[in-house]
């Protein structure tokens, strides 16, 4: 669910979900005998969805069936598959062409080269392949969510680090838009900056509190000694025939003189 989420935001991909399969991916359906309709189904949140595949592709599985005679048989089904599940079948003047180039273009074949045209001129399609040249090139384009099958279940990738900065960037630029915020939103802007300011000008002033080595406790700020703060007594506030009374011992007589 999140991965559809985020492709909804980033790319626009909404219900009734467009899922493209190519060649190798049709191959693995049938080796591995995997229900693809029930699987897409529940990966897709029960959403509609609709399959497509290109012209091109049923054409490189006849072709195979040619090529490789001890695999006819899977190429056949692979292909009678694709005619009579696929919903729409994109034939060649559909496709629009595209004159933009990876360093794995000239690594595909026809087939593969239709589909990354397709994904470039509409961002909203499913990609269901095994061929990793197909599947790097469409990861590093960041734009299409990527479908595929390991050991007999149906995978949707996470979105990649080419998806992830594209939406960032999308995100700088909405809010580097001049007007996007509001007047409201810039005073609380101001007003947070503002409060932030003063914060650290005032942890700049604070000066810590003295610290005792002995127990590594720190002491408040006293008041003075009221003991020093007593005033001296003068001289003439003596008086000099003060006598004092000597202690007796216990039963000691007093000597009268």
């Amino acid at each position: 669910r999140k991965t559809l989420d985020f492709f909804r935001l980033a790319s626009g991909i909404t219900p009734p979900y467009n899922v493209l399969l190519d060649g190798t991916f049709l191959v693995a359906i049938i080796s591995q005998k995997l229900p693809l309709h029930e699987r897409l189904d529940r990966l897709l949140q029960r959403k509609r969805f609709i399959i497509n595949i290109t012209r091109s592709t049923l054409d490189e599985l006849k072709t195979l069936m040619e090529k490789i005679p001890e695999k006819k048989e899977l190429f056949r089904q692979s292909r009678q598959w694709g005619l009579d599940h696929c919903d729409n079948i994109l034939e060649e003047c559909d496709i629009p062409t595209d004159e933009e180039k990876y360093d794995d273009d000239n690594l595909l074949s026809k087939a593969g080269k239709e589909m990354i045209s397709i994904i470039r001129a509409q961002a909203t399609y499913f990609v269901c392949s095994q061929d990793e040249k197909v599947l790097s090139i469409v990861r590093f384009m960041g734009t299409s969510p990527v479908m595929r099958i390991s050991r007999g279940i149906l995978l949707l990738e996470n979105p990649s680090k080419a998806s992830t900065r594209m939406v960032n960037r999308q995100e700088r630029k909405k809010w580097s838009v001049a007007g996007s915020i509001q007047e409201q939103e810039t005073k609380l802007i101001d007003c947070a900056k503002e409060t932030q300011k003063k914060k650290y000008q005032q942890q700049q002033q604070y000066t810590p509190p003295s610290y005792n080595n002995n127990n590594g406790r720190y002491h408040k700020a006293k008041g003075p000694n009221p003991l020093s703060c007593k005033k001296k007594k003068r001289d003439d506030d003596v008086t000099t025939d003060t006598k004092k009374r000597k202690r007796r011992r216990k039963g000691e007589k007093v000597v009268e003189s």
